[in-house]
This record gives C-alpha cells, sequence and structure tokens, in this order.
C-alpha cells in the first residue's frame, strides 16, 4: 500500500502494444472462461466484477446470447455508473449484431439514463438508425454524439470509437440526403485517421464523381442508392467480429 497521497491521472505518455498470437487466442479464451465459471461457482453472491468479465469474454468467443445474459445480471446488481453505462451500449451492440435495431435503441437510450454526456450511446444509436435507413436521425444523433466529450474515466476505452468508427455512417447517411460536399469532407477526414480504410476510400472516389458531374444530381434524386462503403453489406458474422474489436 502506498504510504502517502498519491494521484491518478491519463496520461499518452505510457503505450502498451498487445501482440496476441492469433493461434493462441481461442485456447486463451476457453481458458479464461474456465477460470472465471469456477470463480463464479464459489462465490455466494456473484461479484459486478465476475459477471462483466464473463460476460466479456464469452462476448470475444462469439457467444452473445451467453455474454448478454451475463451482462443483464451484472446490470442488477452494479453500482459504477461509468461501467453500467459501457454496459449499456455493449448490450446495444449485442442487439444490432441480432439485427434487433429497436432492441439496440432501447438500450442505447437507457444509457443515456445512466451518463448523457459520453458520445458512445449517440454514436451507437446513429449506427443503429442506420441499418433502419432513417438518415436524418443518423445525422442526428451522430452530431450530437460529436458534441460530447471523450469520456473521462478510468475504465478501458477504445480511443478508435471517438475518432473513427462512427464516421462511415455519417457519411452514408449525408450523401443519403444529398450532402455530398459534407461527406466528402468527413471522408477526407477519416483518411486522415485511417489513410488505407477501404469504405472511405471507396466512398472518397464515388463522392469526388458525384460533385463533379450528373452524380450528384443522381444521388439527390434517389434517396435509396447506398453508397460504396457501405457497412450494410456486412454479414451478422463480420459485425460480430467488429463488436469483439471495439469492446
Amino acid at each position: 500500500m502506498p504510504k502517502s497521497a498519491c494521484e491518478s491521472r491519463r496520461t499518452e505518455e505510457i503505450v502498451v502494444h498487445h501482440r496476441s498470437d492469433p493461434i493462441r487466442i481461442p485456447n486463451k479464451l476457453r481458458r479464461n472462461i474456465e477460470i472465471l465459471e469456477a470463480q463464479y461457482e464459489a462465490e455466494a453472491e456473484p461479484s459486478p466484477r465476475t459477471l462483466f468479465y464473463l460476460a466479456s469474454e464469452h462476448a470475444s468467443a462469439g457467444d452473445l446470447k451467453k455474454a448478454l445474459e451475463f451482462f443483464r445480471r451484472y446490470l442488477k446488481i452494479a453500482v459504477w455508473d461509468d461501467e453500467r453505462y459501457i454496459v449499456q451500449t455493449r448490450i446495444a451492440d449485442i442487439y444490432r449484431s441480432f439485427g434487433n435495431y429497436r432492441q439496440a435503441i432501447d438500450a442505447g437510450l437507457r444509457a443515456l439514463k445512466i451518463c448523457p454526456h459520453w458520445p458512445d450511446a449517440y454514436f451507437g444509436l446513429a449506427e443503429s438508425y442506420y441499418y433502419l435507413r432513417d438518415w436524418h436521425k443518423v445525422i442526428h444523433w451522430t452530431e450530437v454524439g460529436r458534441a460530447m466529450p471523450t469520456p473521462d474515466t478510468t475504465h478501458v476505452i477504445n480511443p478508435m470509437k471517438y475518432a473513427y468508427n462512427w464516421i462511415i455512417f455519417y457519411t452514408n447517411a449525408l450523401y443519403q440526403v444529398g450532402e455530398i460536399r459534407e461527406a466528402l469532407k468527413w471522408t477526407e477526414r477519416a483518411l486522415e485517421v485511417c489513410p488505407r480504410g477501404p469504405w472511405h476510400s471507396e466512398n472518397l472516389f464515388l463522392f469526388t464523381e458525384a460533385l463533379g458531374g450528373s452524380g450528384a444530381i443522381e444521388a439527390t434524386r434517389n434517396p435509396g442508392l447506398m453508397a460504396a462503403g457501405d457497412p450494410t453489406a456486412l454479414s451478422a458474422s463480420q459485425r460480430t467480429e467488429s463488436y469483439e474489436q471495439t469492446a
């Protein structure tokens, strides 16, 4: 134990690179789940920490139904608002991977009741409405999320969720309502973050061509025309993999 007062603070001076061997990941997940399940059985009253890790490991292993079960149990007893918020957004992620977009929206709105000044839930709502092809709501919720600060929390967060992941839904929704110049601006910004992003690379060409000729008129007249870099083309399993990478 420290003998004097100490202060915790966020810093970018320390960077940890995880270099996991992909071949070993399935075995490590099985081992982690076995350890956690033993801990769960040994506890007279399961702790929020055990439930959270069980849910997270099952999600990483692709068993999203089991993950959802443990996340729900977690919410019944958890008291740390930062993590309760994150769990609600993960539940929304899982519902989206199932194609249950209305339930995903409900989960996102419940997250806002816990912490309305973090962007995760707003970006999640935008993504849900994207799959429902409600473009104006995609734009609305994205712009609310953009106005929110990055979470100030000791919990593990993924910086790409705030700098990049939401942009593809925003640019495609802008394209759908005819705001092609704005879509192009945000596509260029996304490529500054991730220069080889395949969806944005495709859209850079599409949006540039549309602004240079009759494509702009066609896009405005045909709001059902999908952008080239379109996340709805993902299979359910690919969306699950995307969730696991960001969870």
